[in-house]
């Protein structure tokens, strides 16, 4: 688990208005967006990596992620995901040849840590990291 992740305490739908300017650590599942998947596996965010072959040895090489807005549903309601978020833990891996993909679909678990930018219905949380971590400490 991240130090970001570490040192914060799980914000409620009826929380996330207090010190919006803090960082802020939502816990809940990730919505269906209704746009179709962008990759094979149903990955609705996602990291890329392509095979290379170096002196014999085999690497991945990260390429691309794409890592749109997306919605959290955590007790009590709904918050919106934007920002240039990095992607830390995943919850799924898939492999296509020389491509492999790590991300989340719709109902896998995350948690999300970012500031709070709409302090109205519908929250917006421009996230720093998303990771499939637990809460386990």
């Amino acid at each position: 688990m991240t130090d970001a992740v570490e040192s914060l305490s799980v914000d409620t739908f009826a929380t996330l208005r207090q010190e919006p300017a803090t960082d802020k650590l939502i816990a809940g599942v990730i919505v269906e967006s209704g746009k179709p998947p962008t990759v094979t596996p149903n990955l609705l965010i996602y990291r890329e990596f392509h095979r290379t072959v170096n002196d014999g040895q085999t690497q991945w090489e990260a390429r691309a992620s794409h890592t749109p807005e997306f919605e959290v549903k955590i007790p009590g309601g709904l918050v919106t995901v934007t920002g240039n978020y990095r992607l830390e833990k995943t919850a799924r891996a898939t492999q296509a040849g020389d491509r492999r993909y790590e991300g989340f679909r719709a109902d896998d678990e995350v948690l999300v840590v970012g500031k709070l930018v709409s302090q109205d219905e519908p929250f917006t949380l421009e996230a720093q990291v998303v990771t499939a971590d637990t809460l386990e400490r």
